[in-house]
C-alpha cells in the first residue's frame, strides 16, 4: 500500500513538471554573444501586459547568463505562446466524469536570433499549464519559473562535453 501511494505521488510530481526542449546551431560559438534586445516585431499571442511582465522577468534573468541589454544588440530575444484551454493535467476521471479545473495549456517558445542576419541561433520550447484568470502575482511566479527552466539550458553544452 505504501509503495503504491509513493508511486502515485511520484507520477503526479513528474506529470506536473515543466518540459523544456532545446534546438540550436551546433556550429555557433555562443560565448561570442553578449548583448541583447527584444525583437521589435514580437507577436507573442499574449496580452501586452503579459509581454511587459515577461520582458521584465527576462531582464532580471539574462544578466545571470552574461547578457547585457543594448541599443546595438548581437541577439534579439523573441518569444511567443501557442495556447489552448484544456482540463488540467491533474484532472481525475471518476465514472467517466472528469473532475478538475480548466487551465491554459501553453507551449512557450523563447528564441535567440542573430541580429546581423535574423537567423535563429537557439530556441527553447517549454510546455506547462497556467491557471485561468491567474492574478499578476501568479503570472509573475509562473513566468519566472518558466524562464528559469528555459535558461538553465543556455548556453548549450558542446557536443563533446
Amino acid at each position: 500500500m505504501k509503495i503504491s501511494v509513493f508511486l502515485l505521488l511520484v507520477i503526479m510530481t513528474v506529470s506536473c513538471a515543466t518540459s523544456v526542449g532545446v534546438e540550436y546551431d551546433y556550429e555557433t560559438d555562443f560565448s561570442n554573444y553578449k548583448t541583447y534586445s527584444y525583437n521589435p516585431e514580437i507577436k507573442s499571442n499574449l496580452a501586452p501586459s503579459d509581454d511587459k511582465l515577461i520582458i521584465e522577468i527576462a531582464d532580471r534573468i539574462l544578466p545571470t547568463k552574461n547578457f547585457v541589454k543594448s541599443e546595438a544588440p548581437q541577439v534579439y530575444i523573441n518569444f511567443y505562446v501557442n495556447e489552448k484551454t484544456v482540463l488540467s493535467k491533474n484532472t481525475v476521471t471518476v465514472v467517466f466524469v472528469p473532475i478538475g479545473k480548466k487551465v491554459h495549456s501553453q507551449e512557450f517558445n523563447f528564441e535567440l536570433i542573430d541580429a546581423s542576419n535574423n537567423k535563429v541561433l537557439w530556441k527553447a520550447v517549454a510546455k506547462d499549464e497556467l491557471k485561468l484568470n491567474a492574478s499578476i502575482s501568479e503570472k509573475e511566479k509562473y513566468y519566472t519559473g518558466l524562464l528559469q527552466e528555459i535558461l538553465i539550458k543556455y548556453p548549450p553544452k558542446n557536443i563533446g562535453e
